[in-house]
């Protein structure tokens, strides 16, 4: 069974920051096992994202993201108990499917890839109010984190003027 074709479980899944490379059961960086990152989530679908590292903490430039969606979980008699029945369990033994993984630099998102392996570019019977929350959270992310995402060129003043962190800045 080739890698594209096997089970993929969330514990799994490694993306570099440097090159946007998604990995199935890497042997890599722990910062890169996307089960560590920060998320958010909507009914079965998670995004997982990570700003992107940078000598200025506080306004890193960019980030990286990697969407999923809840497939099933691995037998485990804690979660099979009543008091779990019908929960999303998220943790090592949840099985996953990649809708979409990416990342954006300081001027926002440059690389979007929907799907992985054999359903690259694919989505069946997509969950599309969790798509829109989440292309909706990319958004938000892409304002926090992406300083010059929402840059406007004036050309009689020659000026680009951008947004960053609530306050408006000009700059030729």
């Amino acid at each position: 069974m080739s890698e594209e074709e096997k089970e993929i479980y969330l514990a799994e899944i490694s993306y570099s920051f440097g090159n946007g490379e998604l990995k199935i059961n890497p042997k890599g960086l722990f910062e890169h096992m996307i089960i560590y990152w920060d998320f958010t989530e909507s009914n079965d679908v998670r995004l997982y994202y990570r700003p992107n590292e940078c000598e200025e903490e506080e306004n890193p430039n960019g980030f990286s993201f990697v969407c999923v969606e809840w497939i099933s979980h691995e037998y485990n008699p804690i979660v099979e108990c009543m008091e779990h029945q019908g929960e999303t369990i998220w943790d090592d033994e949840t099985q996953v499917e990649i809708l979409f993984h990416g990342w954006a630099a300081y001027d926002g998102i440059r690389h979007f890839n929907a799907g992985y392996g054999e359903y690259e570019g694919y989505w069946h019977f997509p969950d599309t109010i969790a798509l829109a929350a989440m292309f909706n959270q990319l958004t938000e992310l892409q304002k926090k984190y992406c300083h010059f995402s929402e840059v406007n060129f004036d050309p009689k003043t020659g000026y680009y003027t951008y947004e960053q962190n609530g306050e408006i800045y000009k700059q030729k």
